[in-house]
């Protein structure tokens, strides 16, 4: 009956030194952070981490600074007509995008891609526009832009 009741207590001593170990190890796994600068997708929307001084992602744009060394940028290409995105101020952006509003620190940016003949967004008066848009009046810095082609 010693036996059994030693190697009983020996059991249960290994099961709550493996219970206890459990979470640990659980922790440990999720504490990394992961590392986006791997993610090697091509689909509108997607995002990734790179190097500040990385312009080499034609289409992608940056929206937000990580330290002073990096910057997650997101894929604007594909995007649909009238998608609107929050980005970083100074970022030049892809063809057929516009700047809508400015606060100091971002700016925002809508897709004139694929916009049907007469459609008619609000823009920022020193945003770009595509060929086939005209202005058709500015007031406040802000110009009316028409798609007519």
């Amino acid at each position: 009956m010693k036996s059994l009741f030693k190697n009983t207590a020996v059991v249960a001593a290994l099961g709550a030194l493996i219970l206890s170990a459990m979470p640990v190890v659980a922790l440990a796994q999720s504490s990394e952070a992961p590392n986006h600068s791997l993610i090697s997708t091509q689909s509108y929307g997607d995002i990734k981490r790179v190097a500040i001084s990385d312009n080499s992602n034609v289409g992608w744009v940056a929206y937000v600074l990580d330290g002073n060394t990096h910057k997650y940028i997101v894929n604007l290409n594909g995007a649909p007509y009238n998608a609107k995105k929050t980005i970083l101020t100074n970022q030049a952006v892809p063809y057929g995008w516009a700047f809508t509003t400015y606060d100091g620190k971002t700016q925002n940016i809508v897709n004139l891609n694929g916009a049907p003949i007469g459609s008619m967004h609000s823009v920022l008066e020193n945003s770009p526009i595509p060929s086939g848009w005209i202005v058709t009046g500015i007031s406040n810095g802000i110009k009316l832009i028409k798609k007519v082609s």
